[in-house]
């Protein structure tokens, strides 16, 4: 049964259950990659847990090897007569053999049983389930945000699907390896570049059109990625400030903070817009 895709999500299918599922921002925490597979979170830890459980046992039908009836406390000699086994003494063997295996088989499993807790809370708590926890996430959240890329794009540009070379331009845009770039641009900065400039985009569509210079879609999208790729060194700057911005306000929250906790008042002081000089800076540095 197939997971119906959701915008901004990327389905995956269990490689545990086989279960189709979708991963989005919201759910990352629900799945886990590891060698290269995909997991529910639940089915995964279950089978790790199941990893310490014992093995399934199964019945010999011929003789067993000597260590093996050493191992489970078996006299051969009980079982004969001199040097020649006694009636059905080879048959009794293998019986009782079986039967010493299934009873530790069912001490083992009673004692898995009774540690599932332990072990489930031993492995949530181990550093290598830790770090492969941050891993998956990283490697979900960048395969959801080239996919909110995508549907962007979908949605945008009224596209069914994205033409192959333009997803290889973007894939190389991604690694830094499209013509003249010396840094990639990671899919949640293009992503927000774009959503800030579409309509900026549109407007030069309109007047290209205006002016007789009709695009087809692939033109189009391969217009307006050089405008982004060339606006991303202001981009950086423009996020620069922001971080800067950031920090200022939470200074001038915590002076405001101490201020008031020895009597002080900031009333006086003219009151400062945040959001104009946001919009400013937008205008200057990524205009």
């Amino acid at each position: 049964m197939r997971a119906t895709r959701k915008e901004g999500c990327i389905s995956r299918v269990c490689a545990c259950c086989n279960q189709s599922f979708y991963i989005g921002k919201d759910n990352i925490s629900d799945a886990i990659y590891y060698d290269k597979k995909t997991y529910h979170s639940n089915c995964f830890i279950d089978k790790q847990v199941k990893s310490f459980a014992p093995k399934e046992i199964k019945n010999l039908k011929t003789m067993p090897k000597k260590d093996q009836l050493l191992e489970y406390g078996i006299d051969i000699q009980k079982y004969k007569n001199g040097r020649r086994y006694i009636q059905n003494g080879k048959d009794k063997i293998i019986h009782n053999f079986n039967e010493a295996k299934k009873k530790r088989y069912e001490e083992q499993l009673s004692d898995f049983h009774n540690r599932i807790n332990d072990i489930t809370n031993s492995i949530l708590n181990s550093e290598e389930f830790i770090q492969l926890k941050k891993n998956s996430y990283n490697h979900f959240l960048h395969s959801i945000e080239k996919q909110c890329v995508y549907d962007f794009i979908l949605e945008v540009y009224d596209l069914n699907i994205i033409p192959t070379n333009i997803w290889k331009k973007i894939t190389e845009i991604y690694s830094g390896t499209y013509k003249g770039m010396s840094i990639g641009i990671p899919p949640e900065h293009l992503l927000d570049m774009w959503k800030r400039k579409i309509d900026m985009l549109n407007s030069v569509a309109e007047r290209n059109e205006v002016k007789g210079i009709k695009m087809s879609a692939d033109q189009r999208l391969n217009y307006d990625l050089s405008i982004l790729v060339n606006k991303y060194d202001s981009y950086l700057k423009w996020i620069e400030k922001q971080k800067i911005i950031a920090s200022e306000k939470e200074i001038e929250k915590s002076e405001n903070i101490v201020g008031k906790s020895i009597g002080y008042t900031t009333s006086n002081k003219p009151e400062k817009n945040d959001s104009d000089d946001i919009s400013a800076l937008v205008d200057d540095i990524f205009g």
